[in-house]
């Protein structure tokens, strides 16, 4: 009899475990299905829509279907929330966002799909609000009463098995030098011309040559080589935030040292071609005699010039033993045609230790050439660190194996999930672009702020972590 029993128990058993694999196997189709199914019609109405307005219609009329309560506000984002499932009154609020683009419909229909899903088929969780902010400024315009939660998931980071934690914070300089200008007494007068691209940001600049610190260079090694100089003028760029993409430099120089100024030009050409023949398209280096002008800058001032170029901080200030680049600064304009020196700096790191010894850095450097300079805070450092953690944490660290120490509980618990889920952790990234999360971070700094990467071949799974993350917060 006991045989019979210990046969039978078995029987059971191995049947209910077939039966469970295929109930879970029944879910995950059921899912995907659904999935497919959502992004397929969100996608359809994306590539319609003709302004977000449109998408806000669909959505309001998607969440009346589903009874689901619905606002919106004078930017066109829109905020859905459902309130926490029974047993889960207790458990941390969250906020999901998403940015409403139709230049990015693709990336706008995945996260859409991975919101409404969980809105209506997460059956577990707490109090759980959906933004759907509007491209490309909705979020830092909506109410701060609508980020009031624990934790804040960004579905906007489009990129697989990674997680967006952090993002760079930046500072804007400007230098200002009271310039005294003279007769010129030199004889022959050259202008240096360096040009690139003019649309990139200054999150990029650290990958380009800069024009202006090139020529800076070249008037700083002529001074050492004891080539005398004039110089005239000094002009390029736009802006602190961009690449100073088309820049020029007037010189005179005496009958004596002009042949030593041009062998230094032609050097200095064939060693930018060298390096940048293959974009070739998009740089260009030139010189050539143009007439005397009417003023040249002072002596003094200009080698003060000179010196604070060749000495101030630009492209990659600090990389960890990774190779991440952790702080950089970009010299995106330099003017002399008001009479003064005018040059705009843009610093940024993602760290705000590192981003406050680039200010000790400028302060010493503009002290040392009589150089006097204004500064404004621009978007704060995101970073999930605590002060505790800070003091455990170190920049040299690459970022897996310093950011261990420093992970707050919301990027644990989805690595926690993925792993379960996958066998993998998610990869941790940061950025110096400002970003949804960055915006967030700044107005809810106590929230724990991160965004999970969304992808096509990776929805289903990647919905299915949020959604048992939200399960596993009771």
């Amino acid at each position: 009899m006991k045989k019979i029993f210990s046969l039978l128990l078995i029987i059971c058993l191995t049947v209910c475990s077939f039966s469970l694999i295929g109930c879970q196997n029944n879910y995950k189709e059921q899912m995907e299905t659904t999935l497919t199914e959502n992004y397929k019609t969100i996608i359809s109405i994306l590539e319609e829509a003709e302004t977000s307005n449109d998408v806000k219609d669909y959505l309001f009329h998607w969440a009346s279907e589903k009874k689901i309560k619905i606002s919106y506000d004078n930017h066109d984002n829109v905020i859905m929330s459902v309130q926490a499932t029974d047993g889960y009154a207790e458990a941390p609020s969250t906020i999901l966002q998403c940015t409403v683009d139709l230049n990015q419909i693709e990336n706008t229909a995945l996260s859409m799909t991975a919101a409404t899903y969980l809105l209506t088929s997460s059956a577990s969780h707490g109090f759980l609000r959906v933004l759907f902010t509007s491209a490309p400024d909705g979020i830092e315009a909506i109410s701060t009463n609508y980020l009031t939660a624990a934790n804040f998931i960004s579905l906007d980071w489009h990129t697989a098995n990674e997680m967006l934690i952090g993002s760079a914070g930046n500072e804007h300089y400007t230098m200002d030098l009271d310039l005294h200008w003279n007769k010129p007494s030199y004889t022959h007068a050259y202008q240096i011309a360096v040009t690139g691209p003019s649309d990139i940001s200054y999150t990029e600049t650290h990958h380009h040559p800069n024009p202006i610190t090139i020529i800076g260079d070249i008037l700083a090694q002529a001074q050492s080589n004891g080539i005398l100089l004039e110089i005239a003028s000094f002009n390029g760029g736009t802006s602190a935030d961009t690449y100073p993409g088309n820049v020029s430099c007037t010189v005179l120089v005496n009958q004596n040292d002009i042949n030593k100024l041009l062998n230094r030009l032609e050097d200095a050409k064939d060693d930018f071609e060298g390096r940048y023949s293959s974009d070739e398209n998009l740089y260009t280096f030139s010189y050539f005699a143009t007439d005397i002008p009417e003023m040249v800058i002072d002596y003094n001032d200009a080698a003060k010039l000179v010196s604070f170029l060749y000495t101030c901080i630009d492209g990659t200030y600090l990389k960890d033993d990774a190779g991440e680049v952790i702080a950089l600064s970009n010299i995106g304009k330099i003017r002399t045609t008001s009479g003064n020196l005018a040059v705009e700096i843009c610093a940024a790191s993602k760290s705000s230790d590192i981003l406050a010894e680039m200010n000790s850095v400028f302060d010493t450097i503009c002290g040392l050439c009589g150089i006097s300079y204004t500064v404004s805070a621009g978007t704060p450092v995101w970073e999930n660190l605590s002060e505790e953690n800070k003091k455990n944490y170190s920049e040299s660290d690459t970022l897996e194996s310093g950011y261990e120490t420093a992970a707050s509980s919301l990027i644990e618990a989805l690595d926690s999930e993925l792993s379960a889920l996958t066998g993998k952790k998610t990869r941790k990234v940061r950025v110096f672009e400002k970003t949804a999360c960055s915006v967030a971070a700044t107005h809810i700094s106590s929230v724990n702020v991160v965004a999970l990467g969304i992808t096509e071949n990776g929805l289903a799974t990647q919905t299915q972590v949020l959604t048992n993350y939200l399960a596993n917060q009771k």
